[in-house]
């Protein structure tokens, strides 16, 4: 009966690879799937957009020592091995995804892979270390969420010279981050981690070269429970929207020293614990600013050659104290000069 199925299988998969030029799926939920793949693809080449591998039938994947290249991304999921051992010289043209392993610890090393469009570890709870990234250079998004409790630090990747968006959601696990690369205007977005304390990153003067109109993605860090420190985006010339609020610990905050132009939205909202602010004393515009619900803000130093934005809002900072020169160079708000009011209830 295995017999009959694995040559049914093999019958279908070529019947597909002659029908279309390129597979939406491989599925490989069988050892047997996976030790003929040298057979079906004797150019060493997979034209799938997905190749997915998953379940407990899966042993290992040495196999894919033949394969050199999958034109598509390739997904592990809910496979019961402890070890990846078989990638290390294969080429993904687009995401490789990590997810919902229990048993994962060890990734064998990456050693022709130096781009991936996307990079996402998703509930791995026993992977200890993101190593087997080290000689990648180009990552367009990497996303990590959900229970990496065994993965405490992300401080890897040395080779890296192009990041878009950085994405850590909803971890436990993780509780510093710091990358010493040369990168910029990086997209950060931070939410409901529940260990992450500490997170230094993308303060370089390499501002990526392929984000032709020099704008960062959104900057939104929501609702961690434990961060106490932030520093990135220091070399960042121009934002987008950034969101940093309900932050209960946060203490230290640095962003924006160097920008001079925020494209929408700036809110600092709802992060308890901070008493100082300072930043974006370069910038020009923004169309929208609110710092607000801050309950132990007693000094702001920032948006000190600001001149014109649409709404400003600094309201219920009850303990606030200095503005240090803070907005002192606004002269419009709207599309009229007006004064403008900072209020405290």
């Amino acid at each position: 009966m295995i017999r009959i199925f694995f040559l049914f299988w093999v019958v279908v998969l070529i019947s597909n690879i002659a029908l279309s030029q390129k597979l939406d799926s491989l599925i490989i939920n069988r050892q047997s799937h996976l030790d003929s793949l040298p057979i079906l693809f004797p150019s060493g080449i997979i034209e799938a957009q997905h190749v997915i591998i998953t379940g407990n039938n899966i042993q290992d994947i040495r196999a894919f020592r033949h394969i050199e290249q999958i034109a598509g991304s390739l997904i592990i999921q809910d496979v019961s091995l402890d070890s990846i051992v078989g990638l290390s010289n294969i080429l993904i043209d687009d995401e490789f995804r990590i997810e919902n392993n229990n048993n994962l610890v060890w990734i064998e090393k990456f050693l022709l892979v130096r781009k991936i469009s996307t990079f996402k570890v998703m509930d791995c709870p026993a992977l200890k270390s993101l190593d087997f990234m080290d000689n990648v250079e180009f990552i367009f998004t990497m996303h990590i969420e959900g229970n990496t409790k065994e993965l405490r630090k992300i401080d890897h990747f040395p080779s890296l010279k192009y990041l878009f968006r950085f994405s850590l959601l909803r971890n436990t696990g993780i509780d510093s981050i710091l990358f010493d690369n040369d990168l910029g205007d990086v997209g950060i977005v931070l939410i409901q981690n529940e260990d992450l304390t500490f997170f230094k990153a993308f303060n370089g003067t390499n501002n990526n070269a392929l984000n032709v109109n020099n704008i960062a993605n959104d900057i939104i860090i929501l609702e961690n429970t434990n961060l106490r420190y932030l520093d990135f985006s220091n070399s960042t010339l121009t934002f987008n929207a950034i969101n940093i609020s309900s932050n209960p610990q946060l203490a230290i905050l640095k962003i924006g020293e160097n920008a001079n132009f925020i494209g929408s939205v700036f809110e600092l909202v709802n992060n308890t614990n901070l008493e100082n602010f300072e930043g974006y004393n370069d910038t020009k515009f923004a169309d929208f600013i609110q710092i607000s619900q801050n309950d132990n803000l007693q000094n702001l130093n920032c948006f000190k050659k600001l001149k014109k934005t649409i709404n400003l809002t600094i309201s219920y900072n009850n303990t606030l104290k200095n503005l240090s020169g803070s907005f002192s160079n606004l002269d419009t708000i709207g599309s009229i000069d007006i004064a403008w009011i900072i209020y405290n209830t």
